[in-house]
């Protein structure tokens, strides 16, 4: 009984940047479009955004200047100013005094919760920048690979990626790969460490203080019956005696 060969598999580009790779066997043939130019993709969208981000924060520069009661709310009235909002500045002028407010302002004149909002995406650019540096060591990595199927033509992403390397030919690269993983696990669980200490002591000095939100106990579902100052003024002084300041 006689079999029929696979045919040799052809590869041809087109016009619109894609190649078409056939494949054919027996009576099957399939055909795979693949994007030859996948760099060009990046670049683009490297373009579109970097305008947009560079329109938008332009934009917000000279708007937030014009509207202070929209983005400098604190600085209307005087008992809830605070320094850096009360300050007038020039041209990206906000952005050093931004820089250099410390965590102890933050809490001082927008609470424990701005802060940790604050320290949350400070973690974010954290392992991102652990991440863009581990990139430094992997590209060149990739990008030195051996791999006959890589040449010159070939476009820089495909150089630098984890795909440009040939286990079969040089398989102890991985271990690169391997370590990498670990290092930034490691790093992120030390950053989220010490984002827990941090907020642990931000959160005792919270609760340690001597203020009227720590003696304010918000009450719901209350009966009709207490639905009134003076009726839950009443309730309230019954059971707890000497001990309510005031009910709002």
């Amino acid at each position: 009984m006689a079999s029929q060969a696979a045919n040799p598999n052809s590869t041809s580009a087109n016009n619109n940047g894609t190649a078409t790779e056939t494949i054919t066997a027996g009576n099957l043939t399939v055909k795979i479009f693949v994007d030859a130019n996948p760099d060009q993709a990046v670049l683009d969208s490297m373009k579109i955004y970097y305008t947009f981000f560079v329109v938008a924060f332009v934009l917000f520069d000279v708007v937030q200047r014009r509207l202070k009661s929209h983005f400098a709310c604190r600085a209307v009235h005087a008992d809830t100013s605070c320094p850096t909002a009360a300050k007038s500045y020039g041209i990206f002028g906000w952005i050093p005094a931004v820089w250099r407010t410390t965590d102890d302002d933050l809490v001082t004149h927008c609470g424990l919760d701005a802060l940790c909002f604050l320290r949350l995406l400070r973690l974010g650019r954290n392992i991102s920048m652990g991440s863009m540096a581990i990139s430094c060591v992997l590209i060149p990595v990739y990008a030195t690979a051996l791999n006959p199927l890589t040449d010159e033509s070939t476009d820089w992403i495909t150089r630098m990626a984890m795909a440009n390397m040939n286990v079969a030919l040089d398989p102890n690269r991985l271990w690169a790969s391997a370590a990498a993983g670990v290092a930034i696990t490691f790093w992120t669980m030390f950053l989220l460490l010490q984002e827990w200490k941090v907020y642990l002591v931000r959160r005792h000095a919270f609760l340690g203080q001597n203020t009227l939100q720590q003696h304010t106990v918000v009450v719901n579902d209350l009966p009709a019956n207490l639905c009134t100052p003076d009726l839950l003024d009443t309730y309230l002084h019954a059971l707890f005696p000497h001990q309510v300041q005031a009910i709002h």
